[in-house]
């Protein structure tokens, strides 16, 4: 799949940003001046969390936890979209990934996304390559790291997604965005 210029729609394929493109260049920026190969998120102070990025056929992949117990799942890393969101169970139309496909029913703390405003709805995202994902939002726990673990956290579930992923559990946005890790995790850094 490639990743550049990737379009994102959301909800009634109404454009999700003002831009909706991929840089990335950005991502390969990031992982070329890391030492470690990982990308650093947080604040200036030093607080945040190192995500450690690998490189699969020209794209960033990371793995992250869902659920309690933790689950850990690969994503790929999109710093063009603000769309966070993995397969699950029940699939009505899932493709072949490295692990198995999110079962939100082995989790504790899995509910469906409280209805505030937009991100209660189901949601549809395109790309610019075609490839997409639609689902509905529901809530999680999102572990980066041993001591990083944001309870609550928002994301989309994709139960039809097309087969153009790669074998990654679905994408990290990282993009500013209601849905994006970015604008929900800011406040814990």
């Amino acid at each position: 799949m490639e990743l550049e210029s990737w379009q994102i729609t959301s909800n009634k394929n109404k454009p999700a940003s003002s831009t909706g493109l991929h840089d990335q260049s950005r991502a390969r920026s990031l992982y070329s001046t890391s030492t470690s190969s990982e990308f650093s998120y947080g604040n200036e102070s030093g607080s945040g969390v190192e995500l450690p990025l690998q490189e699969r056929s020209g794209n960033f992949v990371v793995k992250v936890g869902f659920g309690t117990p933790k689950r850990d799942l690969t994503l790929m890393f999109d710093t063009g979209s603000y769309m966070t969101w993995i397969q699950r169970q029940p699939c009505d139309n899932c493709y072949e990934q490295e692990e198995p496909i999110f079962d939100p029913s082995k989790s504790s703390t899995f509910s469906n996304a409280p209805c505030r405003s937009q991100i209660c709805l189901d949601y549809s995202i395109t790309y610019h390559d075609n490839s997409y994902s639609n689902g509905n939002y529901a809530q999680y726990t999102l572990t980066l790291s041993s001591t990083t673990v944001f309870h609550d956290f928002v994301f989309g579930c994709g139960r039809k997604n097309s087969a153009t992923f790669g074998k990654v559990a679905g994408v990290l946005g990282f993009e500013q965005g209601d849905t994006s890790i970015m604008t929900r995790t800011v406040n814990n850094f």
